[in-house]
């Protein structure tokens, strides 16, 4: 097995005659931090050399540089180094596959899901100039496959960790209890709806108010009830919704600087959960202490229960992304 290393490393297909290009070429790519793979020196005496090629070698490899010319392109290794299955094994392993040819005349002659690829010409003749942009896309398919083989790991380490919590929980049973749980859960179902907003610009003469336009969108109440959980607990004010909402839309609202003279823009619809609040003991009637000035004064609180609830909502990962209003 190769040792791995934190370099790219190529497979270097070609026809042996073509073998002091390709070595050149090596040498070059050494020099760039690359490690070639070259069957003359990799494939030890006596060991098998197509499953050394194809299992010890291209399969270990970020990316296989094949060096079409005319001794290559009738060669049997050769094809068998692009062949059709070969091409989407190294697709579906991200092995970068880099085609070139010695001269333009030898593009036709390649199979036609090979001519689709760009397959620049590179020969002695634009050697130095070609060989950065071949560097480079060495490099490339290495970062991918680092990219790609990082990304995956991330994954599978969030998949066991998000099993793992699963295996905890039916251990452990839930924090919350069955009825209490039921009970939230009717309270999701409830509240996670959308609702009609509705803002409008009037104009205002004397006593009379005109409603010039109206701008309808859709609300979640369960959003709005977490965002006035966010701004203004434990008190809560009606009055507030309609500020909310308005701050919320306000990017998808015209200025109030370009409004026609005279105009403002209000909430002229807006969501009042008051009374579902109540009932699903979410909200509470408060007594504010009286004094000598005024009688019993009365106001809306939100109870412990509503905390619960939220916690509720981040142990099932139900909380809601912010509040978003849509158009309607």
């Amino acid at each position: 097995m190769p040792v791995p290393t934190n370099k790219p490393r190529v497979f270097l297909s070609h026809s042996k005659r073509d073998e002091d290009f390709v070595k050149r070429l090596a040498e070059d790519l050494r020099h760039c931090q690359i490690e070639p793979w070259l069957d003359s020196l990799e494939i030890r005496h006596g060991q098998p050399w197509l499953e050394a090629i194809f299992r010890g070698g291209i399969a270990t490899c970020d990316s296989v540089l094949v060096y079409v010319t005319e001794n290559s392109i009738e060669s049997e290794m050769v094809k068998k180094e692009m062949d059709a299955g070969l091409l989407q094994k190294l697709k579906d392993q991200r092995i970068g596959f880099l085609p070139y040819v010695e001269k333009e005349e030898l593009r036709e002659r390649l199979r036609p899901d090979v001519q689709c690829l760009q397959t620049p010409v590179w020969n002695d003749a634009n050697y130095a100039e070609l060989l950065p942009a071949v560097v480079s896309e060495v490099w490339r398919s290495y970062m991918e496959r680092i990219v790609a083989s990082a990304t995956s790991e991330e994954r599978a380490r969030r998949l066991e960790s998000q099993l793992e919590l699963e295996r905890l929980k039916s251990r452990q049973g839930s924090v919350f209890a069955e009825s209490e749980d039921k009970d939230f859960r009717f309270i999701y179902n409830a509240l996670n709806r959308l609702e009609r907003v509705v803002f409008a610009t009037f104009r205002k003469d004397g006593q009379k108010r005109t409603r010039l336009k109206e701008f309808p969108f859709e609300a979640n109440v369960l959003a709005l009830l977490m965002e006035l959980l966010r701004r203004w607990a434990p008190e809560f004010h009606i009055e507030l919704v309609a500020e909310i909402l308005l701050k919320t839309a306000r990017d998808k609202l015209p200025d109030e600087k370009g409004l026609p003279e005279g105009a403002s823009l209000h909430c002229a619809r807006h969501v009042d959960p008051t009374d579902e609040l109540l009932t699903l003991g979410l909200l509470q009637h408060t007594a504010v202490a009286e004094s000598q000035y005024s009688g019993p004064h009365w106001t809306l609180t939100f109870t412990d229960k509503v905390e619960r609830f939220r916690y509720w909502l981040r142990y099932n990962d139900l909380m809601p992304e912010g509040l978003h209003l849509r158009a309607v």
